[in-house]
């Protein structure tokens, strides 16, 4: 990378040229600078002073130590589990190990997340809360009234009900729920009092007959009638 010819604190002094009044173009010719590079330093060194130019190179010599701190075995055994190329780190780990630099070394937030190879976008993300909570209310009300039915009729009275969600958003949260899996119910048997077998006291009084199935060795089935005194 080609180095600037000017220093910082000159940088600074172009800057606050152009915050006293002067138009950008000017102090660009003056100084043989393009338009790009005035707008790239702003972006950069914009509301800095030379107090934060000084810690800020502080911060670009020390970098590199900083970076073989985080991927000391220390921080992996506290959680936060350093940039190993074995293996990737979480969102999790990545948020809080910014979080350790920005605390504990007291770097910016850009240069914490640029350290740790993380987006500032994803770092600042705040999860949404659920949106599903009414669907999944109406469902279960639904569920434990009318047990035996499905998807279909649920959507179709909620939609009855005035309900506008979609099908798929609907059908996302009944599967979510678990509500599409078949629930295995009990079978009852009607109670039963068999009475007690009767047991003959002479022969001929009570016979028992049934009809037997079987096989020979070569395949040919018969059938046999058999009759039993139960005595």
């Amino acid at each position: 990378m080609k180095r600037s010819k000017y220093s910082e604190h000159q940088v600074l002094g172009i800057l606050k040229e152009v915050e006293k009044g002067r138009t950008v173009g000017e102090v660009c010719r003056e100084n043989t600078i393009s338009t790009s590079t005035y707008f790239n330093w702003k972006a950069k060194y914009g509301g800095m002073t030379a107090s934060d130019i000084k810690r800020l190179r502080e911060q670009q010599v020390r970098k590199p130590a900083i970076k073989a701190d985080v991927c000391r075995p220390e921080f992996r055994e506290s959680g936060v589990k350093g940039s190993d190329r074995k293996k990737a780190l979480v969102t999790a780990d990545k948020r809080k190990a910014v979080r350790e630099l920005r605390t504990g070394f007291e770097m910016s937030e850009r240069r914490s997340c640029m350290a740790i190879d993380l987006s500032r976008t994803v770092y600042r993300y705040e999860p949404l809360p659920s949106r599903d909570l009414e669907i999944q209310k109406g469902l279960q009300q639904l569920a434990a009234k009318h047990p035996e039915m499905g998807f279909g009729k649920f959507y179709a009275m909620l939609r009855r009900c005035g309900r506008s969600w979609n099908h798929k958003r609907v059908h996302r949260v009944y599967c979510s729920m678990k509500l599409n899996k078949r629930r295995k119910h009990k079978r009852r048997l009607p109670a039963r009092n068999p009475r007690p077998l009767a047991v003959p006291e002479t022969a001929n009084q009570c016979w028992s007959a049934d009809f037997m199935s079987d096989a020979l060795w070569d395949g040919r089935r018969f059938r046999t009638f058999n009759v039993v005194d139960d005595f």
